[in-house]
């Protein structure tokens, strides 16, 4: 069946809610052990990529899970590794932090 209004317009705001909770926790990222920062920084963008392909799907949740592609998963996690490589990212300034066998473990 199709949508009502209202109910398209609640998971609008709880997704800007959620998009919200990420910004607000990935500024925390930083402060976490060197070990478990990519894999936090990796969640929460996989966890807005979700977000994107429901809005992308006109919020059709109802009727089928919403799906972020593997090609995609594995650049956005590529990404990730870059951007926590980047000076002033990492806490500690270890820049080793992340070897790329660690990373290769995500895409699969």
């Amino acid at each position: 069946g199709e949508f009502r209004l209202p109910f398209r317009r609640l998971l609008a705001y709880e997704i800007a809610r959620a998009r919200h909770y990420y910004e607000v926790g990935s500024a925390g990222i930083p402060l976490l052990p060197a070990q478990h920062r990519l894999a936090i920084r990796v969640a929460a963008d996989l966890y807005r990529a979700i977000l994107d392909q429901i809005e992308r799907e006109g919020y059709r949740v109802l009727q089928h899970r919403a799906v972020v592609p593997a090609t995609t998963k594995a650049w956005r996690i590529l990404q990730c590794a870059a951007a926590d490589r980047l000076p002033g990212r990492q806490a500690s300034g270890n820049t080793d932090a992340y070897p790329l066998s660690e990373v290769r473990s995500w895409v699969a």
